[in-house]
């Protein structure tokens, strides 16, 4: 390798040490004046006026090159759709066959048990209710849920449960949640909740807080 080839590695070298110096330091975009050696071919930089000492030779180098040419136009992309689905609310009053009749609030099949929204047990203020899925599969269920006790063995429920998701809106597997709760007027406890893959919310025959749950569906 020539004189001048190794001269030329070593301006490149440098060029790339004192431009990360450069910008490290906060200084701004200008060209490199080195001065090289004209003996030993060693570099260093220039003094603040930009010159060189007797012996050596000076280079001057750009830190940026030319613009280059204009890239081709990538493909068109699609529109987000951040469009979220509606609240689907649960209804009804409690039913005996609310496994048959998904969205809908459960009755026990011996008892006066039943679920319903929280503010409809004499807690105006909390929110019914409900679920939705965004377009990537997520379910999010929101609302306070109330239990109304009326007595007997596991509390006349055969599954217990609050309410059932319809199908699309139910885990491949059971979600295990901790979740506020509480029993008569209170939400001042945490309890477990569950959502099966059978869509069932199980609360445990407790009051319980909705809100933040959320899992994807198959």
């Amino acid at each position: 390798m020539g004189r001048w080839s190794v001269l030329a590695l070593l301006v490149g070298l440098a060029v790339v040490a004192v431009a990360g110096y450069a910008i490290g330091a906060g200084k701004p975009s200008q060209d490199l004046v080195l001065c090289a050696a004209k003996k030993s071919g060693d570099l260093s930089l220039a003094s603040a006026k930009g010159k060189c000492a007797k012996g050596e030779k000076k280079l001057t180098v750009a830190k940026e090159g030319p613009v280059g040419p204009v890239g081709q136009q990538g493909a068109p992309g699609t529109d987000a759709n951040a469009t979220l689905e509606a609240v689907h609310y649960v209804t009804g009053s409690g039913s005996v066959v609310c496994a048959a009749n998904p969205a809908t609030f459960c009755r026990g099949s011996e008892t006066g048990n039943h679920w319903a929204n929280f503010a409809d047990l004499g807690h105006p203020g909390y929110e019914k209710v409900g679920f939705y899925k965004e377009a990537n599969g997520t379910v999010h269920l929101v609302g306070t849920v109330g239990y109304q006790h009326g007595g007997g063995e596991n509390d006349g429920f055969s599954p217990p449960g609050a309410f059932l998701l319809p199908p699309g809106f139910r885990p491949a597997q059971t979600k295990v949640f901790k979740v506020p709760s509480g029993e008569g007027t209170s939400l001042a406890s945490s309890a477990t909740l569950e959502v099966k893959a059978d869509g069932a919310v199980v609360t445990g025959g407790v009051n319980a807080a909705l809100d933040g749950i959320s899992f994807r569906t198959p």
